[in-house]
């Protein structure tokens, strides 16, 4: 099935800070408001879990600079109700005297919540997406502030990562050892469900890419599946939060140290044997 993702543009003062929520704690909420009913997009984030946002800074060009996940969408947001208030109470102190903007303003029809935010190494134009609807690209002339496109499948939105080998039985004696990830584990759907509830530090170590490298290892991690493949059927469904872990690559060899793998925990356990 092709993914659904959603073009939208907003203030890069909010977008920035948003970034730096996300450096902190990326699985952290934060709501921001569109006077555009988001019927398709509600529609694919109830069906893929999590959807793909590509932002770009209102009044620009139209390049896309930010790249977030969208977590919650909530339609025709009324105060007093149980999901917008539970929505607005995830909104930057900035935005709060926005409330729901009023009639003149064209009043808020969708909020949506966002997390992992962060500024993309490489902008690129949104005439590079292409439209949900039709799938044609984006007009350069597009000015409205969201519309739903189909998410990117190039290498930069890949969430296959060097030493994760697509086909461990090419590999010949001699070769240099690497990890065989299984397709649960390569699966951006359930990685993104993952990550969406349990962050991108791993579950063994702790090491957070970013706050070693900086912004190069924003969102980077392997995520690891519990389940030896020999003990499910071929028909089985992956339940992202119950059968996957997210793991650095160094831990994620080491659970694959032996057959079936150690555990998460036989493994922390294993670290602290000194302790």
């Amino acid at each position: 099935m092709t993914e659904v993702a959603v073009f939208v543009r907003n203030h890069v003062q909010y977008l920035d800070r948003a970034c730096e929520i996300s450096a902190n704690d990326p699985s952290r909420p934060v709501t921001f408001r569109s006077s555009k009913k988001w019927v398709t997009a509600k529609k694919a984030l109830d069906e893929q879990v999590v959807i793909r946002a590509y932002l770009s800074p209102t009044g620009s060009d139209g390049q896309v600079i930010y790249s977030a996940i969208i977590k919650n969408i909530v339609l025709d947001p009324h105060k007093g109700d149980e999901d917008t208030d539970r929505s607005l109470a995830k909104q930057l102190p900035e935005t709060v005297n926005e409330d729901l903007w009023s009639q003149d303003d064209g009043p808020v029809k969708t909020l949506y919540e966002v997390s992992h935010c962060k500024r993309l190494s490489s902008s690129f134009s949104m005439t590079q997406l292409r439209k949900a609807s039709d799938g044609k690209p984006i007009s350069e002339n597009y000015g409205y502030s969201y519309v739903p496109v189909l998410r990117l499948e190039s290498e930069a939105e890949s969430f296959f990562h060097p030493d994760e080998v697509e086909n461990p039985e090419q590999f010949v004696e001699g070769a240099v050892r690497r990890v065989a990830v299984n397709s649960y584990e390569r699966s951006a759907k359930a990685r993104e469900a993952c990550i969406n509830h349990y962050g991108v530090s791993c579950v063994v170590c702790e090491l957070n890419f970013e706050r070693i490298y900086g912004v190069v290892g924003n969102g980077f991690i392997h995520v690891h599946h519990l389940k030896p493949l020999g003990s499910i059927g071929e028909g089985y469904e992956v339940d992202p939060v119950e059968d996957l872990r997210p793991v650095c690559p160094n831990c994620h060899a080491m659970l694959h140290r032996k057959n079936p793998p150690f555990t998460p925990e036989e493994l922390i356990n294993l670290m602290r044997r000194d302790e």
